[in-house]
């Protein structure tokens, strides 16, 4: 098990296991920022959906050059983008 260190100082436990359960990301924007989810965890970037994707990954142990875009969409409710970790040894879509 890693433990990881947030800047308030608090311990947060991750697994690896994590990492292999992640198969989408999503994201969104709204109020100024790009918000990526994915295992019960977010990263925000104001500077593009692509920044927050990579962020989330690093935070879940996830290597920001596996992830692929996948698709994006617009709505009345905002704007949305799904990316996937690409598996070793997978294709990319």
């Amino acid at each position: 098990m890693q433990v990881q260190t947030p800047v308030d100082g608090a311990a947060e436990a991750t697994t690896p296991a994590v990492a292999n359960r992640v198969h989408s990301i999503l994201v969104r924007y709204g109020a100024g920022s790009y918000t990526a989810r994915a295992a019960g965890k977010t990263a925000s970037s104001s500077i593009s959906a692509q920044l927050a994707v990579e962020a989330l990954a690093r935070k879940i142990d996830i290597d920001p050059q596996s992830i692929v875009f996948v698709s994006a969409t617009a709505g009345r409710l905002g704007d949305a983008a799904e990316y996937q970790v690409k598996q070793p040894g997978a294709e990319a879509l």
